[in-house]
């Protein structure tokens, strides 16, 4: 991936004087392979011709060190630290939904299919 920057009297993002689409689309690549630990990472971390990509995320952990899901932060610099994982509470809650939502699927299904007749 060739991401190019532009140079200090410029704006550090991607293609325009403010964080843009690119950005974001980059930004959520980022988060998915970073909160994952998949081995894209690893080249990401350290392939010498991902320079630019590294500057740009150092420039987006500037520009989001309050976020508190910013999974690229204890992999690239400056170090952020890592989002806490859920509680137990949260994952229950979670799960109780997706387990509704499962249960209920073959009643809504065909009522939906029904009604769009």
């Amino acid at each position: 991936m060739n991401v190019e920057l532009y140079g200090s009297d410029h704006s550090p993002w991607v293609r325009a004087a403010m964080l843009g689409l690119h950005d974001e689309d980059l930004e959520y690549a980022l988060r998915s392979v970073s909160s994952r630990k998949v081995p894209p990472l690893e080249s990401l971390m350290h392939d010498v011709r991902l320079t630019n990509m590294r500057r740009w995320i150092a420039c987006l952990h500037k520009r989001f060190s309050d976020y508190p899901r910013l999974y690229s932060g204890g992999d690239f610099e400056p170090r952020r630290p890592q989002p806490l994982p859920a509680s137990l509470a949260q994952r229950l809650i979670y799960s109780f939904g997706l387990i509704t939502m499962m249960l209920g699927l073959p009643v809504t299904l065909p009522l939906a299919l029904f009604l769009m007749r």
